[in-house]
């Protein structure tokens, strides 16, 4: 009687301790694998921080090169603005030159008394010129003053009808910051040359 309930209860132990044994090994597995997603975890988490890091300051960057931009914008307007005021000014003074300029010239004719062996004339353009080449002629057509009718307007050729001292004289204007160069040419010999320039006042 004994002996079979010794047996009985050792059996019932090594049935009772078998589970729990199997039950500890997959409870440490288990944990195992938690702690190690836990630590890829943490460092993606580390990376994923750092590459915010990184995006904050590429972000502050952009946002001092837009703001650097829109200064330069802003100064490059006023630059443009106080540009067009110049070119306004500059336009209302040749205006006003070139008034005064014709005022004269007419005031001038009125007052002088032409001889049949007299010769004056005054030419201007009325369209400005373009696609000048070299030597070509400035095509004046148009003249506020022509005693002797010596210019033609047509072919832009002043022809002396007689011997005599003759004094010409010119007035040429050039584009801001560029450069012009004429000459008078007489029977197709160079005889006067001069170099007109505008140079921008704020230069």
């Amino acid at each position: 009687m004994l002996l079979i309930v010794y047996s009985l209860l050792f059996t019932s132990c090594i049935l009772a301790w078998t589970p729990v044994d199997d039950f500890r090994d997959e409870f440490y597995s288990k944990l195992k694998a938690l702690e190690y997603d836990l630590a890829e975890t943490k460092h993606e988490l580390a990376e994923t921080k750092h590459e915010v890091a990184e995006t904050k300051h590429e972000l502050a960057g952009t946002k001092h090169e837009l703001a650097e931009t829109k200064h330069e914008m802003a100064e490059t307007k006023h630059e443009l603005a106080e540009t067009k005021h110049e070119l306004a000014e500059t336009k209302h003074e040749v205006s006003v030159l070139r008034n005064k300029h014709e005022h004269d010239t007419d005031r001038a004719a009125r007052q002088i008394v032409y001889t049949p062996s007299q010769v004056a004339f005054h030419a201007y353009l009325t369209v400005h010129p373009t696609g000048l080449a070299l030597h070509d002629v400035i095509p004046f057509d148009m003249t506020k003053l022509n005693a002797g009718n010596a210019f033609d307007p047509s072919t832009h050729v002043f022809t002396c009808p007689f011997n005599g001292i003759y004094v010409f004289q010119s007035a040429l204007m050039s584009e801001p910051n560029d450069m012009v160069q004429t000459e008078i040419v007489i029977d197709g010999a160079e005889e006067v040359a001069a170099m007109f320039s505008m140079i921008d006042r704020r230069t």
